[in-house]
């Protein structure tokens, strides 16, 4: 993170000496004016594409020199070891190059933090489950118009990995460090350096960019709402810890805990209509009863919550304000968004087609 010393010396705003060391004692009042006014919004904005643009192209390439490392030393990459190496490579090369560029963006400091009580985490949990497996349903509605249109079978390529992937992976990867890291680039990472132009730009751009990211239609409807959720926690918490919980929940839910439920239950068995085999199914039919409950009931508390508290959901203004006619082209056409819209874009048509 650069401090806001060491960006307004390499802007010239700060004599060369000692740190701290300002032109004049009446300077130190004006430092946060100073760094404001030497903001550029489209130019932030475009380091955010660039920043997530990075990440996919590190990644990408280190995948792409590694494999043809390997079969040019006659190593045959095995499916296990293809994995290994996409999470390596995304972990260990891309977040890091993604967060060097994000470093050249100015952090807002001084925001307060907001302690939240247990009724107020689990209400937004709830509405986190919810809004995922709204968005789920979305994305699968949208999913087969296209399909239909297109005349084409659309392939799940999350679903593959969860059901192909061992426990051991799903819990540390898709359950512990893949949140973690996600948290921390498109939540923590991103919104400390561009709330600073309100926080419903700082969610909605959160949002987004975590949506896209993601790359296929199955996973960008819900990773979009779950982003809302997520950017929303932290504008007005400011404790990315009450995010990275969620992820982790949530993620435990959808590739381990309803697969450990699912698999609990024999099909063949249940179809063949003997009555003893059916008695001994019981509990594991009641506990997927109860779990489907659990999930429907979410998605309907969530959505009477958000109508409920629609007038208390406000989102307080910048210090730098986007005039409303030129917020679209601000934060949307620059070179950086622009080129990680068309990455993003080239992902869902790989997924796709």
């Amino acid at each position: 993170m650069e401090k806001k010393e060491e960006y307004l010396e390499r802007e010239g705003y700060i004599n060369q000496g000692e740190p701290g060391d300002f032109q004049d004692a009446a300077f130190v009042e004006e430092e946060d004016a100073v760094l404001i006014s030497s903001r550029s919004p489209r130019k932030d904005f475009s380091r955010v594409g660039l920043a997530y643009l990075a990440f996919m192209m590190a990644s990408v390439l280190f995948q792409i020199v590694v494999m043809l490392i390997l079969r040019g030393i006659g190593i045959t990459v095995l499916d296990w070891a293809a994995t290994l190496i996409n999470v390596i490579a995304m972990y260990a090369v891309g977040a890091p190059v993604c967060y060097l560029v994000f470093k050249k963006i100015p952090v807002q400091e001084h925001v307060e933090k907001e302690k939240w009580g247990f009724g107020k985490i689990l209400l937004y949990f709830m509405i986190a489950v919810g809004m995922m497996y709204i968005g789920n349903i979305v994305s699968q509605v949208l999913i087969s118009i296209i399909s239909a249109l297109a005349g084409i079978v659309m392939v799940n390529p999350v679903e593959n990995l969860v059901m192909n992937s061992s426990m051991l992976f799903k819990l540390a990867i898709i359950v512990v460090i893949g949140p973690i890291v996600e948290e921390l680039l498109f939540r923590k990472i991103l919104i400390d350096r561009i709330r600073i132009y309100g926080q419903g730009i700082a969610v909605l751009i959160s949002a987004l960019t975590f949506g896209l990211f993601h790359g296929n239609f199955y996973q960008a409807g819900y990773a979009f709402l779950l982003g809302l959720i997520f950017a929303y926690i932290y504008v007005k918490s400011n404790q990315i810890k009450y995010c990275i919980g969620f992820h982790i929940v949530i993620n435990f839910m959808g590739s381990v805990l309803s697969l450990l439920i699912m698999n609990g239950i024999d099909m063949e068995l249940l179809q063949s209509g003997d009555m003893n085999t059916l008695m001994s199914m019981i509990p594991m039919l009641l506990l997927v009863m109860a779990y489907g409950f659990l999930i429907f009931g979410c998605m309907v508390a969530s959505i009477v919550v958000i109508i409920c508290l629609r007038k208390r959901i406000t989102f307080d203004v910048g210090e730098i304000k986007i005039p409303k006619g030129q917020r679209f082209k601000t934060l949307f056409l620059n070179v950086g968004m622009i080129l990680f819209s068309l990455g993003c874009g080239y992902l869902f048509y790989l997924n796709t087609w």
